[in-house]
């Protein structure tokens, strides 16, 4: 994939931003006045968290349109540093080019990874610090690994008549190989695999409640995301073309996705004692 100037900068400026934003928040241990808390969010517990923000598509089609993108965290603490993460995802995506595809990408998805996290506070933490007062903030960096399931759709910037798709009529489940269709056709949504990094910025607001700020960046193994691939611009009016179905070169180059959100945990079944 060939990605622009104006493409790296702004994937670049979303994550540094997001990043800053982290950042500039006390992160490390800081007496509080106002809140004595003493128990810390990463005693055992379930927690249970919703979140809400925005994210961005980094694919063939070099503009990437803000999009918004809900999720969801269930997590269970090992300890006070590791945790078991179960993360989910819900939204659509998209992305755009004139120049070279004149098309216009709107996808619909919902993910769900399996992974862990390290609280990165903590483990620089003392064991007096992370429970008292000053443990209501910390950072955390964690990895997945999971699956997506899309349905995308590129669209004429000029016309808006549909130029090519995932799932139609012809499309099928695969074997392992990728190729080898499985099933009736006509499926109607895409399964890939898909590797979610990211860091965790956690508030507590009390025994239970935690404010937490996530900024995420998703691997895949596929080029089809944006229902665009490399150096391709056919579409379904030119001769086999339009159609993203199946295994793809393994040359291609993968897209990608990236969010910012803000969110609200609750901790149930936490350690009582005080």
């Amino acid at each position: 994939m060939s990605y622009s100037i104006s493409k790296t900068f702004r994937h670049r400026a979303f994550c540094f931003f997001g990043l800053l934003s982290l950042a500039t928040t006390p992160l490390f241990a800081q007496k509080s006045d106002t809140v004595a808390i003493r128990t810390s969010v990463n005693q055992r517990g379930l927690v249970i968290g919703l979140n809400a923000g925005l994210n961005q598509l980094y694919g063939d089609l070099s503009s990437a349109n803000v999009r918004p993108t809900v999720g969801l965290l269930i997590a269970y603490p090992l300890g006070h540093v590791v945790s078991l993460n179960l993360l989910g995802d819900l939204g659509t995506l998209s992305a755009q080019q004139a120049s070279f595809y004149n098309s216009i990408a709107k996808v619909w998805y919902a993910q769900a990874a399996f992974g862990g996290s390290v609280n990165l506070t903590n483990l620089f933490r003392s064991k007096s610090q992370r429970t008292t007062s000053s443990a209501q903030n910390s950072l955390s960096v964690y990895l997945a690994a999971g699956l997506i399931s899309f349905n995308a759709t590129a669209y004429s910037l000029t016309t808006d008549q549909v130029q090519r798709y995932t799932n139609g009529a012809g499309s099928h489940r695969t074997k392992s190989d990728n190729i080898t269709a499985v099933g009736s056709a006509g499926v109607t949504t895409t399964h890939e695999i898909v590797i979610p990094i990211g860091l965790r910025y956690n508030r507590q607001l009390s025994k239970a409640v935690t404010l937490y700020g996530d900024l995420r960046y998703n691997f895949f193994s596929t080029d089809k995301l944006d229902a665009t691939v490399d150096n391709d611009n056919t579409t379904l009016s030119t001769p086999n073309g339009g159609y993203i179905y199946g295994k793809l070169n393994d040359n291609n180059s993968r897209d990608s996705w990236a969010s910012l959100s803000v969110g609200l945990a609750y901790q149930v079944g936490r350690n009582r004692r005080q």
